[in-house]
């Protein structure tokens, strides 16, 4: 019982500093607050001394969707993926986005993986000039399907180290979210 008390904490905690920032990316301030900062280092501390959990490790198909927020951003749906230490993320990754090209990209601690979504038409937001070349810098294994308002790309990690990472988008720096890789007794590299 008590880990799942410290998970239900830690994944409040986590929430709660992703509103904040969310609140001052729609301010457009470019500065990441102090407190923020903390309360997220914070995080990644608590989770690495919770007692572990003991799951045999397995593929978690994980579905995350471009969207726009309630303030009109590009955001990701969901923003949140909550994995165990030794699973497998079996990501799919969709943009229906009709005008601009999107990333997921982690690149975080030892994590190094993208799925570009990009395709003719579409615009990159970082130089404001249309993609004219198929995507580029996708992860080793990643599949591309569709085409520019209806791209799909599907591609797998997996999960070797506990903590909490960030996910964005390249080309809109507010597009973000968070992967929990939970501590599991169960993993062994």
């Amino acid at each position: 019982m008590g880990v799942w008390v410290a998970i239900g904490i830690s994944l409040a905690a986590l929430i709660f500093a992703m509103a904040v920032y969310t609140e001052v990316a729609t301010m457009n301030t470019v500065q990441v607050p102090a407190d923020l900062t903390q309360q997220l280092n914070n995080l990644q501390s608590i989770i690495g001394s919770m007692p572990a959990v003991n799951q045999t490790p397995t593929t978690r198909n994980v579905l995350v969707e471009w969207a726009m927020d309630a303030a009109g951003l590009d955001s990701f749906t969901p923003n949140l993926i909550v994995v165990n230490q030794g699973d497998t993320v079996a990501l799919t990754f969709i943009n229906n986005d009709t005008g601009d090209g999107h990333t997921f990209t982690l690149i975080s601690g030892s994590y190094n993986f993208q799925i570009n979504l990009t395709a003719n038409g579409l615009q990159n937001s970082l130089t404001g000039q249309n993609f004219t070349t198929p995507p580029t810098n996708n992860s080793p294994g990643v599949t591309i399907t569709g085409s520019a308002g209806n791209l799909t790309g599907v591609g797998s990690f997996v999960a070797t180290n506990p903590g909490v990472y960030r996910f964005l988008c390249v080309y809109h720096r507010f597009m973000y979210g968070y992967l929990v890789v939970l501590p599991n007794s169960a993993y062994s590299p």
